[in-house]
């Protein structure tokens, strides 16, 4: 990585919580959430001296629940009173 490159590129390391196991196929790539990852850090206005992992979370929770909106049934949209 060059000098001065944003460390929201890289997954920070994490202990993995047994109660959520992440499965191949439930698991957002990782190249998505450090993209949204990189898109936080710039409108945070490319802070330097951080290692990146608040982005990193804030960008994968954003994802998930955008992934578990998608996967929501949408019949309450439909239900009439």
């Amino acid at each position: 990585m060059q000098s001065g490159s944003p460390a929201v590129w890289q997954q920070p390391s994490a202990v993995s919580d047994p109660a959520r196991p992440e499965t191949a196929e439930r698991a957002i790539p990782e190249e998505l959430i450090a993209a949204r990852a990189y898109e936080l850090w710039q409108l945070r206005g490319s802070p330097t001296g951080e290692d990146g992992s608040g982005d990193w979370y804030a960008a994968k929770a954003e994802l998930e629940r955008e992934r578990r909106a998608a996967a929501a049934p949408r019949s309450r949209e439909r239900s009439s009173y």
